[in-house]
């Protein structure tokens, strides 16, 4: 069976700034917070909070990652891959994916953007894992990207790919994601705090 690859949908500008030492002086995120509590839990996030595109916020989950990145670090993971797909022990279960579900919304601060697909793409078969989405993608000489626009909700599905794109400079970057509790994964939540924000390295061949 064919597997449709998708691509994002901006959904609101906006126009938020944030004071370097605000950013150095608190924790480095939220995760999977209930979106109506999350400006309780992280104030100097409020106005981004604010502007999540949401009727009820009671309805979402919020992930805020608070990175200060160095030249050549990725903020989020380096090959493409999608968000929020159910796993079991067989592994990744992309027939799961419903696709009238409602989307993610994403937002960054600034660069180094996330890239996206610039059309949508129709791999032969249904993928079993990231790895598959990546090797297939990478197989296209002419591949049609797009990055993420900073300042921006930015709408995507469990069939949207992306992956990192290597920070150039020293500085600050905010990302968040709102994702829908149908989509949020079963398992419990530990803490809501984000006390880690990891970088990567690039890889051809990666798992998780």
């Amino acid at each position: 069976m064919s597997f449709l690859l998708t691509t994002p949908k901006l959904v609101s500008q906006t126009n938020i700034k944030f004071d370097p030492k605000v950013l150095e002086a608190g924790h480095c995120g939220l995760f999977r917070a209930p979106l109506h509590l999350a400006a309780g839990l992280m104030p100097e996030m409020a106005e981004l909070i604010a502007s999540v595109p949401v009727q009820d916020p009671s309805q979402y989950e919020l992930d805020i990652k608070v990175h200060m990145l160095m030249p050549g670090q990725f903020p989020c993971i380096p090959n493409w891959h999608t968000d929020m797909v159910v796993r079991d022990e067989s592994g990744l279960r992309f027939d799961l994916i419903d696709s009238d579900a409602e989307p993610m919304l994403l937002w960054i601060s600034d660069g180094p953007e996330t890239e996206f697909l610039a059309r949508w793409m129709e791999m032969p078969e249904r993928p079993g894992s990231h790895q598959e989405i990546a090797r297939f993608l990478q197989k296209d000489p002419c591949l049609h990207k797009q990055s993420l626009q900073p300042n921006v909700w930015t709408a995507m599905w469990q069939d949207t790919p992306h992956r990192g794109v290597q920070a150039k400079a020293h500085g600050w970057r905010v990302f968040a994601r709102v994702t829908p509790k149908a989509l949020a994964p079963r398992r419990p939540v530990t803490s809501v705090i984000r006390r880690h924000a990891q970088v990567y390295i690039d890889a051809a061949e990666f798992g998780w």
